[in-house]
């Protein structure tokens, strides 16, 4: 839920400072009541001040803050909001005069004269480390296909579970009309140029081949899960315990899906005391789509986490997964994770303290909790899949 009872108009006026390519202005907005400082039905005690980026950095910072003290009813907390850059040109926007009092001279506003040049680059760079990533996880994915042709005796201890989120976290992607692993932060219009659209395509290729062989080893380990078992004791042991790992696995994913929806957008909440009132449902689908976008992430993730409650129910120690195939797909994840880190770098402390941050800065927190989980997983499915080696050593 979003309120929208207090929302209104800020008249600003200030000056830019070409330097340090900051504006400070000093903002005006009509009010109901009146109080200290409010003349003429306006609240001028508004401090608004807007960082531009230079030419390489791709997001304007906007802090809005109130004056007045935290006891005064017409007190709102600070403000902060992230918006990406798009090309600004010099304008007039004074059509009198010279001779006339009111004259003033053009106002400049910062111009990114190469623009277009860097947002086509970084969009062309960032299209071929997808189809470089997603290539790695095509080799990764038929590794294990070759793998499990070779030692077809591993087959039914491969979580099936595992398989199908791997597929739904891919194929997500495709079903929301969004970009593939990450989402880009560069500022996309039609005139990016021919080449980034194509490689994008390129991508969508690339996901729709890791899809099919995905689809190949399900299919596998479905038929040799479900095939006539030779002994009641192989029936135990080869049939994993589908239901529990997918009932675990959801719940997991569950609470994420909860914590995204409360956490990562808390608009979708109601507060009865701040007279909100409900979203448009355009805006409710476009909250929905981004949670299913960053819950497609997260299921990409942790993909290794059905496999390990398999082994543990199964009490398994069989290399279900080659170490090539889980190390390379948890490397993939990890270069993703720390290019979105160094291309989306954190805002400072005192943008975090605000009230309202902006959704295209995710919690730090979040960032490395997800990689230390990442790696937790790898490792535990290492020390699963090597038990008798690592018991054997520890032994001596």
């Amino acid at each position: 839920m979003i309120s929208y009872r207090n929302i209104s108009q800020v008249f600003l006026e200030g000056i830019y400072d070409p330097v340090i390519g900051e504006m400070h202005l000093i903002g005006c907005r009509k009010v109901e009541i009146g109080g200290t400082g409010v003349e003429r039905g306006l609240d001028c005690l508004i401090e608004v001040e807007i960082q531009y980026p230079s030419e390489n950095m791709e997001l304007t910072r906007i802090t809005i803050t109130s004056q007045r003290g935290q006891d005064d009813p017409l007190y709102f907390g600070p403000v902060s909001l992230l918006a990406n850059k798009t090309p600004y040109q010099d304008h007039s926007l004074n059509q009198t005069g010279q001779d006339d009092p009111l004259y003033f001279g053009p106002v400049s506003l910062p111009r990114y004269q190469n623009h277009t040049l860097t947002v086509a680059n970084r969009r062309t760079f960032e299209g071929i480390l997808r189809i470089l990533l997603l290539s790695g996880v095509i080799a990764m994915t038929w590794i294990q296909l070759h793998y499990m042709k070779k030692q077809t005796n591993v087959i039914p201890y491969v979580s099936i579970v595992m398989i199908a989120l791997q597929f739904l976290g891919y194929s997500l992607p495709l079903l929301c009309g969004s970009e593939i692993l990450f989402t880009s932060s560069s500022y996309d219009p039609d005139w990016c140029g021919l080449l980034p659209k194509v490689l994008e395509y390129a991508g969508r290729f690339l996901v729709l081949v890791y899809l099919v062989l995905t689809s190949r080893i399900f299919l596998m380990v479905y038929k040799y899960q479900n095939e006539p078992p030779r002994t009641s004791r192989m029936k135990h042991r080869w049939v994993p315990r589908n239901k529990l790992v997918l009932l675990s696995t959801l719940a997991v994913h569950t609470g994420v899906l909860i914590w995204l929806s409360v956490y990562e957008h808390p608009d979708m909440l109601f507060h009865p005391e701040n007279g909100s009132y409900k979203t448009s449902a355009i805006h409710l689908q476009q909250i929905w789509m981004s949670i299913l976008k960053d819950l497609a992430g997260v299921v990409q993730d942790f993909f290794l986490l059905p496999q390990i409650i398999s082994n543990f129910l199964l009490q398994s120690n069989v290399r279900s997964l080659q170490k090539a195939h889980y190390m390379g797909l948890t490397l993939t994840r990890l270069v993703l994770h720390l290019y979105q880190y160094i291309s989306n770098p954190f805002l400072d402390s005192k943008f975090q303290d605000s009230k309202f941050v902006s959704p295209e800065s995710t919690s730090e927190f979040r960032k490395s909790a997800v990689v230390i989980i990442m790696v937790v997983l790898a490792v535990i499915v290492h020390i699963q899949q090597n038990w008798k080696k690592l018991s054997q050593w520890l032994e001596l």
